[in-house]
């Protein structure tokens, strides 16, 4: 029973029915209708049902695409890709989920513009998971090297970039790390 109550929620969370509320600011307004998310599917769960979506064959495993409003929680069928912030040292600030082969544009407070639902009309996403419209072109991240706290983080792993990006509020240098598509 508790597994197909967990299946509901997540597949009503993942339609947006009960998504997070959403405040507007006078940045950014929430999402009006669902867009195309990618996450992985969990391929050694064989209990827990998926949500409703396509899935696909990926070079990194299976995936599965489906609408939602926000970013659904990580669960034991579906768990998304990450990006965090770090300092100078290495130490994690804070960290975005983020779906499957997505790119950060930019990042301006809590904020970060990724190319959902494509590249010309951004999305930004908050560190809650909720998207927002009217993200931000690219803001040219320069490539840095990944502390080792860092590396550890993401289990040395060769698709992890780290970058400094310029935040659009402030103007101050912030370091972001994530992992690029696999091929």
């Amino acid at each position: 029973m508790r597994t197909v109550f967990s299946a509901l929620v997540l597949a009503l969370m993942l339609c947006g029915c009960l998504a997070p509320r959403q405040p507007q600011t006078a940045h950014t307004a929430p999402l009006a209708h669902p867009v195309p998310i990618t996450l992985w599917v969990n391929e050694g769960d064989k209990e827990h049902a998926l949500p409703q979506g396509e899935v696909h064959d990926h070079p990194c495993g299976l995936t599965i695409t489906v609408n939602a409003l926000h970013m659904p929680p990580d669960s034991a069928a579906v768990e998304s890709d990450f990006v965090i912030e770090f300092d100078a040292s290495g130490k994690e600030l804070q960290h975005w989920r983020i779906p499957v082969d997505t790119q950060v544009l930019a990042i301006k407070g809590k904020l970060l513009s990724i190319n959902l639902p494509n590249p010309s009309s951004p999305l930004w996403l908050d560190t809650q998971g909720r998207f927002h419209q009217k993200g931000v072109q690219d803001s040219n991240p320069e490539s840095i090297n990944c502390p080792v706290p860092v590396l550890e983080r993401f289990q040395n792993s060769v698709y992890l970039h780290c970058l400094r990006y310029t935040d659009g509020e402030t103007r101050r240098p912030r370091l972001l790390a994530l992992e690029g598509p696999c091929a």
